[in-house]
């Protein structure tokens, strides 16, 4: 099943005091926060609902928020100042400015990018959009694009290849269990292909880039996505734990593809 992309941006330079009020927030909605990382306290028995958070560093006078929100804390979160939310999923996809507790779309004009006009922004919204086709690569895993970068692999070759090894390696491996590599053959070929993305190039997904074109985003706007803080950071805890400890092949090359993972701060809150 294709992964959800959540972003919440909010004009802030302090991540820690937007951290504070996210998590001020959460409480409010009866969450208790968890570290299920390296070092930290792990998961509480007996939560069933579940958030997950990586806050960013500041960049270009925003603070990111990747993870799928609760929407009654973007509610709440944006009492005083401006909160967007953008997401993409398999079904839809879209951008919602919430201000002092209230959706306001049409507050969207005001964070227009120099040389943008409130125009553009009407063109974009009523679905006439012009921008470039991600190529295949951008479909991968982080750390799959990393090695690529590495090796000098043409995306339109690997993919295919990909395909052919993880079909090889599998069905030797299902013949062996007597079938029950059947279903991981098809994980692990969307994995490696990055089938389970979202899709930057459906309708929802061409329409939030020609957003950003025309809103004044931070650069990091889209990446990295959760996925891949998830695993560098990780790894990044694992060895803030243990200096010493040596890293699975996969834990090097995630913490690669994100070396300053440590910087976002994680927030997971259950209840």
């Amino acid at each position: 099943m294709p992964e959800m992309w959540h972003s919440l941006y909010l004009r802030a330079d302090d991540p820690p005091a937007i951290a504070a009020a996210l998590l001020g927030a959460l409480r409010q909605h009866g969450y208790q926060r968890y570290d299920p990382f390296a070092g930290g306290t792990g998961t509480p028995p007996g939560l069933k609902t579940f958030v997950r958070h990586f806050i960013a560093p500041a960049v270009d006078g925003w603070v990111r928020i990747l993870g799928e929100p609760d929407l009654q804390t973007v509610i709440d979160l944006s009492k005083g100042r401006v909160v967007l939310h953008a997401w993409l999923t398999d079904a839809d996809g879209g951008l919602a400015l919430y201000r002092d507790g209230q959706a306001s779309d049409e507050a969207l004009a005001t964070l227009l990018r120099p040389g943008k006009t409130a125009d553009d922004l009407r063109h974009v919204l009523a679905g006439h959009v012009a921008v470039a086709v991600d190529p295949l690569s951008n479909a991968w895993p982080a750390e799959i694009r990393q090695l690529a970068r590495e090796h000098n692999v043409n995306p339109e070759q690997a993919n295919p290849m990909i395909e052919r090894i993880t079909s090889r390696l599998l069905g030797k491996l299902d013949r062996a269990s007597g079938g029950e590599a059947s279903e991981m053959q098809a994980r692990a070929s969307a994995l490696a292909t990055g089938a389970n993305r979202p899709n930057w190039n459906n309708t929802s997904g061409q329409r939030l880039k020609a957003l950003a074109a025309v809103l004044d985003l931070p650069s990091n706007w889209r990446e990295p996505d959760f996925e891949t803080v998830r695993a560098a950071y990780q790894a990044a805890r694992y060895l803030r734990k243990s200096p010493n400890a040596r890293l699975m092949p996969d834990e090097q090359e995630a913490l690669k593809a994100l070396p300053d993972a440590i910087r976002y701060e994680a927030v997971y809150a259950g209840k």
